[in-house]
């Protein structure tokens, strides 16, 4: 499960949210599974922006979800400080946990989550 908390859409964050994609047609078969979640204080705003993203980047597979609090779900303990977080966990234990500050989330840092 790989899940994507942020607070923004960067062409970055768009670009590792595609590659996650490309996994989940890839690895069907080994039931990976993932979703972003766009915290924001006014959800209903986001929408767009998340359909935005979806067509521009032809993302066919992950869930664009919104959450209603910009400090996201208390028992993620998503830092206020940090643009993007990712976690991934199997079998209920997280195996990686990124956590990027607003424009830290570089193409070096994508290719660091994605291997």
């Amino acid at each position: 499960m790989v899940c994507l908390f942020t607070r923004r859409i960067t062409d970055e964050l768009a670009g590792l949210v595609s590659q996650i994609d490309e996994c989940l047609t890839t690895y069907a078969d080994e039931e990976l599974s993932a979703f972003l979640v766009l915290i924001s204080d006014d959800p209903e705003d986001s929408i767009p922006r998340l359909e935005l993203l979806a067509r521009e980047w032809g993302l066919k597979k992950i869930p664009l979800t919104t959450y209603r609090n910009s400090s996201g779900p208390a028992d993620y303990q998503i830092a206020d400080n940090y643009e993007a977080t990712i976690l991934m966990w199997r079998e209920n234990l997280v195996q990686a946990n990124h956590s990027f500050r607003s424009a830290r989330l570089s193409s070096d840092a994508v290719d660091t989550v994605m291997n």
